[in-house]
């Protein structure tokens, strides 16, 4: 942007000016996020590592020699020395918390489903993938972000089994997936196209927010009018105090 300003198009999901062979403007839009199903495989990953960091602590403290018997303990200043084994048993303790935590912080960036989605002035193609499907942006059409159709039916499975064992001691809340997801849908002629299902609302309303954005300045640049321009030679709108084409003017 211009005077150094911060472009509407900054930070994630990343976008990308182009042209194509025809010298045309065109963006691109890489959507990386995690889906329910995703979601829902990291957490599990997360508990195993959780667990096995818990197992191999306490079998590490039944076969490790005393703390204070470490050949490093010699070295250590004089205050850790004296308090080298409940800090070891505090460790052992806290691994299975950092294991999940960290586990689940990984898991979350490297297990995210990436669709690339691309604006020309005359079509919308998702790249997923199972490969593309094209639609012309002529036709009528819009972005909308849509509750997940079996979201109500997970509700009333989990409130079922919450309400069955709310009195015993182990009992807890079940973590809600479908309920925390959307459905980013491409509607086109009132028709919906699902480009991708987005765990968590926050991250669904920020790319539909941008997909939106995208939209406004490719109309603006193909209909010479219409959207949002990004600088005062992309805006096309009629000034003011401009004739209105095919209106006649004067006295009669």
């Amino acid at each position: 942007m211009a005077n150094g300003t911060q472009s509407p198009f900054d930070g994630k999901p990343a976008t990308c000016k182009f042209s194509d062979d025809q010298g045309r403007t065109c963006y691109e839009v890489k959507i990386e996020a995690m889906t329910p199903l995703r979601a829902r495989m990291a957490d599990w990953f997360s508990w195993t590592a959780a667990l096995g960091a818990g197992v191999g602590g306490i079998t590490l403290a039944f076969v490790m020699p005393e703390p204070n018997a470490w050949p490093v303990s010699d070295v250590l200043p004089l205050f850790l020395t004296e308090h080298i084994t409940p800090i070891a048993v505090s460790l052992i303790l806290a691994g299975p918390v950092m294991s999940f935590f960290a586990a689940k912080a990984a898991l979350y960036q490297v297990m995210q489903k990436t669709v690339r989605v691309v604006f020309t002035p005359d079509e919308f193609v998702i790249h997923g993938l199972f490969g593309k499907k094209r639609f012309d942006r002529n036709l009528p059409h819009k972005f909308a972000a849509y509750p997940h159709h079996r979201a109500e039916r997970e509700e009333k499975r989990l409130r079922f089994w919450e309400s069955k064992y709310q009195h015993r001691w182990w009992s807890w809340s079940r973590k809600r997936y479908l309920g925390q997801s959307s459905r980013l849908s491409f509607d086109y002629m009132d028709q919906r196209n699902v480009i991708m299902t987005i765990f968590k609302h926050t991250n669904a309303q920020r790319i539909f927010a941008r997909l939106n954005a995208v939209k406004d300045v490719m109309d603006n640049e193909r209909s010479q009018g219409a959207g949002q321009a990004l600088s005062p030679e992309q805006d096309w709108s009629p000034q003011a105090g401009a004739l209105e084409t095919g209106v006649i003017t004067g006295a009669i």
